[in-house]
């Protein structure tokens, strides 16, 4: 028995069987969800792998600091930092690491889009 569409009402094309593979891999449809994220209840019935929080400090951290100057929606998030909107989620849901040279180029994008970003890093990762 497998899914004829994923929780957020889109149609299935990935053959998912009972586990959802857009759950485990992207984010949500565009307002479907409060700040376009997979509820947690649908993460867990996915079986979405916890985040390793070092591996999502300093995208949370980029993400928190565009949403607090109001671009809040992930795509746009990811226009402004010149990152596909997938792959984007991907690094939200923290799926993905991305390594410290791609973090820069995040924040060159930010600052050639008029956005001062400024991430302080610690021992417990990026703010």
């Amino acid at each position: 028995m497998g899914l004829d569409e994923c929780p957020d009402g889109g149609k299935c094309h990935h053959q998912c069987g009972l586990k959802c593979w857009r759950v485990q891999n992207c984010g949500a449809l565009s307002g479907v969800y409060l700040n376009d994220e997979w509820p947690d209840s649908v993460k867990e019935k996915h079986g979405v792998r916890r985040v390793n929080p070092r591996h999502a400090s300093p995208v949370k951290a980029i993400s928190d600091a565009l949403t607090r100057v109001g671009v809040s929606k992930r795509k746009d998030q990811a226009e402004v930092i010149g990152e596909s909107p997938t792959m984007w989620s991907r690094y939200l849901n923290g799926h993905r690491s991305p390594q410290c040279a791609k973090v820069a180029e995040w924040m060159r994008s930010a600052r050639s889009e008029g956005y001062e970003l400024r991430l302080q890093w610690d021992a417990d990762g990026a703010r």
